[in-house]
């Protein structure tokens, strides 16, 4: 069929529907595809804002801690996992002791048993998503100063401030978030000048986990 002709036959049905339904019938059918159409668009902006707020909701989603706490070190070491404290730092579950240094001796954050870790440095913890924790790039690498895994090991004075965040993962493949609050100083009596510090953290140790599936988004139909 040519083109003129199909045109031809287009016409026809036009002035037939016309014909038939008449002009008030014409605008009864337009305005209903308005509005067919005005709900439709409705319906799909409604369940994008709810995908919008699933999407926000999936973003900061966390499994579960496995164990969290404040927590002080001096003479003894932190199990991530389980949030216990071991003075025998030979312990295969033991992730982390510290040692707060005296005058002219550094102090140090040391990982033990094959745990690894990321510097974040001073950044807003509630900013921290899961997905960011479980994707870091981990490593354990010696310090020049002490060639040990440690996190840090500084003089007293330029030791990591509070507020200062470190990713863990344990042996056990764990994530932590390690948060150092605050050091506490305290002088020893005897002659001489000697003290000793404690280490105040905050710690949350999340399982392993697979992130839920993303929310899809919907389609304009």
């Amino acid at each position: 069929m040519s083109v003129k002709k199909k045109k031809s036959r287009f016409r026809k049905i036009l002035k037939g529907i016309f014909a038939f339904v008449g002009v008030g019938g014409i605008l009864a059918i337009i305005n209903f595809y308005i509005e067919y159409n005005d709900k439709k668009d409705s319906k799909y902006q409604r369940q994008l804002k709810e995908w919008q707020v699933q999407l926000k909701e999936w973003e900061k989603w966390y499994p579960e801690p496995i164990s969290a706490g404040n927590v002080t070190l001096y003479t003894n070491g932190l199990d991530l996992d389980t949030g216990q404290r071991h003075s025998n730092f030979n312990k295969t579950n033991i992730d982390l002791m510290f040692s707060g240094g005296d005058v002219g001796f550094n102090s140090y954050l040391r990982a033990l048993n094959k745990m690894s870790w990321l510097n974040k440095g001073l950044v807003d913890q509630s900013n921290i998503t899961y997905q960011e924790l479980k994707n870091a790039r981990y490593a354990r690498k010696k310090h020049a100063k002490s060639n040990y895994y440690d996190l840090f090991h500084e003089h007293p004075s330029n030791s990591p401030l509070p507020g200062y965040v470190y990713f863990l993962k344990t042996s056990k493949g764990n994530f932590a978030i390690l948060k150092i609050s605050s050091y506490t100083v305290k002088s020893i009596p005897g002659p001489g000048h000697h003290f000793f510090r404690k280490l105040n953290l905050h710690y949350t140790t999340f399982p392993n986990k697979q992130f839920p599936p993303r929310p899809i988004k919907p389609k304009k139909s």
